[in-house]
């Protein structure tokens, strides 16, 4: 949004609505990494849609007012590691239990 003078140049919008569409949301297959150890790439990719409506006036040097429909997309991509312990569940609890602390 570009900064406004009053009354001269204003900018505002309305009727904001967010929609979110997940693309990705897949698992890598267990792989070593350096630091971490042996862990899973997860890997969700996101896009948001947003819909809004546009008002710009003014009232110098004579009041006009300018309102617009709007449509936006933002895609985020987050990508981020799984501890990996083994394919056994007790073991995978036990690990969540003590790194939890519960």
């Amino acid at each position: 949004m570009t900064r406004g003078l009053p009354f001269v140049y204003e900018e505002f919008r309305d009727d904001i609505q967010i929609v979110t569409e997940r693309l990705v949301d897949k698992i890598d297959p267990p792989r070593f990494y350096p630091l971490v150890g042996p862990a899973q790439l997860h890997h969700c990719h996101w896009k948001c849609t947003i819909y809004y409506r546009e008002t710009v006036q003014s009232s110098y040097p004579f009041p006009v007012k300018v309102v617009k429909n709007r449509v936006q997309v933002v895609y985020i991509d987050k990508d981020h590691l799984h501890l990996f312990v083994g394919p056994n569940p007790q073991t995978q609890n036990e690990v969540t239990r003590d790194l939890a602390g519960y």
